[in-house]
């Protein structure tokens, strides 16, 4: 009976500091203006986007180590806001995916990325 109290003591505490991991963080957002991706025409970038059709914008959820993409300094969660100054905020993710297809070899993103910090 005693070990079943320090087990259900310890699961209690486990969630407890999971729910509150966020509370150690301050999180910023900052934006990242001309990142320059340069590529041959006939190679993919070396990321995948994920969005929503409603307009809120578009995510990188992959990006393949030495491609393009990594080599620019794009990193997992980055928000792409602008493609060579073309607005993505209301364009829905194949508009964007679209864009980034017809890209040229060299060209500039502007991303949001949100860094957290330990509180002090």
């Amino acid at each position: 009976m005693l070990k079943l109290v320090g087990i259900i003591t310890i699961f209690f505490i486990l969630i407890f500091i999971f729910f509150k991991t966020d509370d150690i963080y301050d999180v910023k957002t900052i934006v990242l203006e001309n990142l320059c991706i340069e590529r041959n025409l006939d190679e993919p970038l070396g990321l995948r986007i994920g969005g929503y059709d409603d307009g809120s914008g578009v995510v990188i959820d992959n990006i393949t180590d030495g491609g393009p993409a990594f080599k620019s300094g794009l990193k997992l969660n980055d928000k792409l806001l602008e493609i060579d100054g073309a607005d993505l905020e209301n364009l829905k993710y194949d508009e964007v995916l679209n864009l980034l297809k017809c890209a040229n070899k060299m060209f500039n993103l502007k991303v949001s990325r949100q860094i957290k910090t330990f509180k002090n």
